[in-house]
């Protein structure tokens, strides 16, 4: 959840920053990743963040992590990836839905102008830490199998769960825990190193 804590708090202090230097405000009117406090933008900010944070990361792809890349640590837990697949599946729907509202409402407004909001999480504010965030947890889930890799013609939409016999394969994690596709699983080396940064 910290990531989420440090983009705003540097959204924040930027803002600050600038209406003290007296900047003048650029497209998104803040020039900064983070609407201010008590505005409309503001609120749906702190909605999709905290959505994000908690049932795209901390609710799906961080038990993945714990349970799959390091569960030499915590444990291995079939059960629990599942669920965190089917749980991402499902947080990931909702996204989808707000980003399809969101090009709905460019669409409508009339204003060419802001063709490019469409792609944004907030269109009326512009980009922001939470598209940021929400990037992220696509790239984190595209790493480990749970999101098809598309160009931005095609429609985003998460995969459905692959079988167990496919599950290896599809995540490109080897039984052995070697580093493949560019995911690092829970090998011996990896598992070290954790246990240092958690001392």
């Amino acid at each position: 959840l910290e990531s989420a804590a440090i983009n705003t708090y540097i959204g924040d202090l930027a803002r600050e920053l600038q209406a003290a230097a007296t900047m003048p405000p650029t497209k998104n009117k803040y020039n900064v990743l983070v609407p201010p406090p008590a505005t409309p933008q503001r609120a749906k900010y702190d909605s999709l963040a905290f959505f994000i944070m908690t049932e795209l990361d901390a609710q799906s792809l961080w038990i993945h992590r714990k349970h799959d890349d390091l569960k030499g640590i915590f444990g291995d837990a079939p059960t629990a990836v599942r669920e965190a697949k089917r749980q991402f599946d499902n947080a990931m729907g909702v996204m989808l839905t707000e980003l399809k509202d969101c090009s709905k409402d460019c669409d409508d407004d009339g204003d060419d102008d802001n063709d490019d909001d469409s792609y944004h999480l907030i269109p009326s504010f512009g980009f922001s830490a939470a598209d940021i965030l929400f990037v992220h947890c696509c790239n984190w889930a595209q790493q480990i199998g749970w999101l098809e890799k598309k160009s931005m013609e095609t429609p985003l939409t998460p995969p459905s769960s692959p079988s167990p016999s496919s599950r290896s394969e599809s995540t490109g994690h080897s039984e052995k825990g070697k580093e493949s596709n560019g995911v690092v699983t829970g090998n011996k080396e990896t598992v070290q190193q954790t246990r240092k940064m958690m001392k």
